[in-house]
This record gives C-alpha cells, structure tokens and sequence, in this order.
C-alpha cells in the first residue's frame, strides 16, 4: 500500500489509515508506506502507528509532484502487488482481500481499479456534480469490464485505490526517470495535472496485460468543499487538458503540426458551444479542458521526438482485440 501525501489534514489521514487498519486481510500479509512528498512539517511514522497493528514506515521524496512521489514509493515497496492509496480514500474492509483474489485469478490482468464513492465535506450542487468523474469519482456499473485496448475506456483505472503488478511500476519508474514530459504529469502543488494512472494503464497494455474495472472493490473519496469551487475546477480541466496532449505523445499519437491552426479555429467553436449546450459555469469550466490541450500542443511541438516506451508489439494486437465484458 503506497500512500503519497503533500501536507495532508492529519484528521483525514488518520481516517485512511483506519481503513487499512480494519482491512480483512491479515496485518502481516501486507505493509504501508507513506511517502511524506516534502510537507511543510515532516511526518511522523511513530505518530501514524500509534495505536495500530499496520507495518508502516515514512519515507520523505523531496522532489514535489504526485509522479516523482509515487515513484519513490515504489523502489521502496518490497511486494509484487502494489495497491496506490490517495490520502483521502477510506477503503472498504474486504478491499485487499478482493484485491489479492482478483490479480491470483486473473493473471492476465496487469492494471486495475474499482467503484470510488464520493464522501462530501459540505453539500454540492448539481452543475458541481458533472465534474466528479474529474476529481475520481467513478462508478461503471455491477460487472467487471476487461479490455487490452490502448486508450482511454471503463476499464482503465483512476489513480484512487488502483492495483498494479510490480513489473509494470517498474517500467513506470524507468519511463519517468528518463522522460520529461513524463515527469509533468500528476499533481504537483497548485498544478492540478493528471494522467500519471493513464501511463500506468498505457505502460500495462503494451507488456502485455489487461487493464480492469473490478465492482468489488470499493471506497470512499473525501471530496473537499474547496475541490468543487469554480477555479479549483477549471484549473483541473485545464491540467487534464494539457495531460491528454502529453499522454498522446508518449503513446506515439502525437498532435501533427499541421493541425495547429485548425485547434485554434476549434477553440472559439469549442467554447460557444460548450457555453450553449452546458450554459455557465459548467461550459467555461469545460472549455478549460480544451484551452489546457492546445496550450501543451504549442508547448511540445518545438521538443518533438521520438516516444519512450516499450516497443508496442502488445498494443498493436491488442488494438485489434475488443473490450471483454465479463
């Protein structure tokens, strides 16, 4: 269990650490480390096992970024099974066991995730709720989807309680380490970037595995009243945006040059119809998304380059294989 955490509500983290405490699977049959990602006030691995039968340990990553965090915790990880924990999920008491069951059964099966149900701060309203599958709210229904398809769909995990397979993180790792556009994806203070679950999934499907919407295993995402505000929001469609662009790039579908003044002339029919069809302030907020992407293809056309990751053979065939639903 990895849980990456930047100055977090010490409340709130004490309530995801009771969920791994309850967890049904046996205490010694799995560890938690929490990657302290340079808080203002350093955490206390004494202080978080108080009181709790968790092997759990502290390890601090400098260098500021959800990515960069993530990545540490993995080279300190010793299991083949790792389980990503943000520090607002409470996870159902069975979640590991089901998890455990789920990558024993399924071997094919590389990369996956489950039902994230929102648990508010305050009351939101109606226009805020069409964004929470932005902030990882996510719920595809009673049946497992599987699919070995290289691009975005309901099978592909969110970040929030997603399971991986050693190998695959290992090759994360690597593609961060040696890739700077990898290295922009994922929170890193006030910029709300994204995408790093996505490598995850694009990483997993071209070694050869299956990605997986897996209903049993459920938790709850502590949605902060502050997260639904409208330039919270925005600036979140903005860094999904820029992410998107990115992510096509590193799986070798990068945006063509020629294409640039056709985005621009997108960008004003994108934004009157988006504010006609979604009205304020859901369509400006919306339109974010679309400004962020061609931001980031201005941005990236000067540095284009070859793509870093492995040899697509997998993907290729996989690109020819439907989505399974089981």
């Amino acid at each position: 269990m990895i849980i990456c955490t930047y100055n977090p509500r010490q409340v709130i983290l004490d309530w995801v650490l009771t969920s791994l405490d309850c967890q049904s699977l046996a205490a010694d049959r799995f560890e938690v480390i929490v990657v302290d990602n340079n808080s203002s006030t350093p955490l206390n691995a004494e202080l978080l096992r108080a009181n709790r039968k968790l092997s759990l340990s502290v390890v601090r990553e400098p260098k500021l970024g959800l990515t960069h965090a993530r990545c540490t915790g993995i080279l300190e990880a010793q299991a083949d099974i790792l389980v990503f924990v943000d520090d607002d999920n409470y996870f159902l008491p069975d979640y590991l066991e089901q998890a455990l069951a789920i990558a024993e059964k399924e071997p094919h099966i590389g990369h996956f995730g489950g039902i994230a149900m929102p648990l508010y701060e305050q009351p939101i309203s109606g226009w805020q709720k069409k964004f929470l599958p932005s902030l990882g709210i996510r719920d595809n229904g009673p049946e497992p989807i599987t699919s070995r398809l290289n691009h975005w769909g309901e099978w592909e995990p969110i970040g929030a309680g997603m399971v991986c397979r050693r190998d695959i993180c290992n090759q994360f790792v690597e593609v961060v380490r040696r890739n700077e556009l990898a290295q922009l994806l994922g929170r890193k203070g006030k910029q709300l970037m994204s995408g790093e679950d996505t490598l995850f999934a694009r990483i997993a499907v071209d070694a050869g595995y299956a990605c997986s919407y897996q209903p049993s295993l459920r938790l709850f995402h502590f949605i902060r009243s502050s997260r639904v505000r409208m330039p919270v929001l925005a600036r979140t469609l903005y860094g999904h945006g820029r992410s998107y662009v990115i992510l096509e790039e590193l799986s070798r579908r990068p945006i063509e040059p020629d294409k640039l003044w056709w985005m621009v002339l997108q960008l004003g029919k994108s934004a009157a119809y988006r504010l006609k069809t979604d009205g304020l302030p859901s369509g400006l907020i919306q339109w974010c998304w679309d400004w962020g992407a061609f931001r980031q293809t201005l941005a990236q056309m000067p540095k284009a380059g070859p793509a870093l990751l492995c040899e697509p053979l997998a993907s290729r065939a996989a690109e020819q294989s439907p989505q399974v639903k089981q």
